[in-house]
């Protein structure tokens, strides 16, 4: 069976690093990409209090979102990075989850 690839968006964030270690630990999904405005270059894995993972924070999400494989992609951040960021991830033809609270 395919793993689910996630890409997370906020990840450094209080709610972004508990989904990042649920995702690292599901057998059924795989973390490809971890996108925030802070930690560029440090791997998700350390910075949710796990072993490396190989997957380095990008705080370029255009970057991201051309270099990375990602099934769906899970946002956590606030409502006006919502606004911004997530056009941008379904032009690429990405499945969204938001998670994000305050959007009216």
């Amino acid at each position: 069976m395919n793993k689910i690839k996630v890409g997370v968006i906020g990840a450094c964030g209080k709610m972004g690093r508990e989904i990042c270690k649920n995702i690292l630990k599901d057998p059924e999904l795989q973390l490809t990409a971890a996108f925030d405005v802070t930690n560029n270059g440090n791997d998700i894995g350390t910075l949710v209090g796990l072993a490396e993972t190989g997957v380095k924070i990008e705080t370029n999400l255009v970057n991201l979102l051309e270099n990375k494989e990602i099934d769906v992609m899970v946002d956590f951040t606030n409502a006006q990075a919502v606004i911004n960021n997530i056009p941008k991830v379904i032009e690429k033809g990405i499945n969204v989850v938001i998670g994000t609270t305050g959007l009216t």
